[in-house]
């Protein structure tokens, strides 16, 4: 066996990793868990202006990309674009997703480089506030989110 393929589960705990677990004691049924939100003390939601603009920016440019792309482009421009959206959607999944938020693997430098540069092209924040968002995505019961997400595709599907 490879490795880095671990069979013994106390060997893919890392003691460096955060805990992940709910702040909330998740015991009982839904109301109990609703009630306990109600004593938390409330999140306030920011909009972070930054992102706003930076995603705005490039959604505009990826319009204005398309349109050249089926009008003006060389075909060479065509076959790096669709090269570096490979390569930048490679920096978010082997990189900031798999290597940094689970630490699914160790990397070398070089190949943590090759990983890094394609995340930042990527333009999806730094490794390390995307990994943080990350691993709190993962900090909520999951249980509870699918519930939710039932009931809203309910709604909206019918």
């Amino acid at each position: 066996m490879p490795p880095f393929i671990k069979t013994n589960v106390n060997d893919v705990l890392d003691s460096d990793i955060p805990d992940l677990e709910p702040s909330v004691e998740l015991k009982g049924d839904l109301n109990d868990l609703l009630q306990a939100q109600k004593n938390q003390k409330p999140y306030k939601i920011q909009i972070v202006w930054r992102n706003v603009i930076i995603m705005g920016l490039l959604h505009v440019a990826a319009i204005y990309g398309a349109t050249l792309c089926f009008g003006t482009a060389k075909w060479q421009t065509v076959v790096a674009a669709i090269l570096l959206y490979v390569y930048t959607g490679l920096g978010i999944t082997a990189g900031a997703h798999r290597l940094w938020s689970h630490r699914s693997y160790k990397a070398k430098f070089p190949l943590r480089l090759f990983l890094a540069l394609a995340q930042t092209m990527a333009v999806q924040n730094h490794i390390y506030e995307w990994s943080r968002d990350h691993r709190i995505l993962y900090s909520i019961d999951i249980d509870l989110l699918f519930y939710f997400a039932n009931i809203v595709t309910n709604i909206v599907m019918g």
